[in-house]
């Protein structure tokens, strides 16, 4: 009867822990950001500037309330919704660019990463959660230009 009992436990809970990380969307199914959304613009100075595309990657259906806000050198950009993509003008050179969540119960604090961005190069970074709920991203080395 224990043994019963722990099977369906793990096989119930199982599924609930691991829906909380995300999956990849593919670049052709995110949908646009709508104007809502946006919530800054970065000066771009540049004749030649590099192209940044965001993807949020799908979530468990929970998931898709919490927003994540999308920032670029200290500027907040853009509030992605899951499945979406958003993508803007970005002057080449160094840059950071930083993810934060609105979920509750989960770390609010920025996660950041530094680059550097060529002259006429386009760039995809994904961001979304681990299966603990911590906010991430990476690029996406099959999208963006080597």
């Amino acid at each position: 009867m224990r043994s019963l009992l722990r099977l369906l436990i793990l096989t119930g809970t199982t599924p609930l822990i691991l829906s909380c990380s995300t999956v990849p969307v593919p670049l052709s199914v995110a949908e646009p950001v709508p104007k809502e959304q946006v919530l800054g613009a970065i000066q771009v100075t540049s004749e030649t500037p590099a192209r940044l595309t965001v993807i949020r990657d799908r979530a468990f259906a929970g998931g898709s309330v919490v927003s994540f806000f999308f920032n670029v050198n200290g500027t907040d950009v853009v509030q992605l919704r899951t499945g979406q993509k958003y993508t803007l003008l970005v002057n080449p050179g160094e840059t950071f660019l930083s993810v934060r969540t609105n979920a509750i119960g989960a770390t609010n604090k920025p996660i950041q990463v530094q680059t550097t961005f060529q002259p006429a190069k386009s760039y995809v970074y994904r961001v979304g959660n681990d299966s603990d709920w911590l906010p991430n991203m990476v690029r996406d080395l099959e999208l963006s230009d080597k």
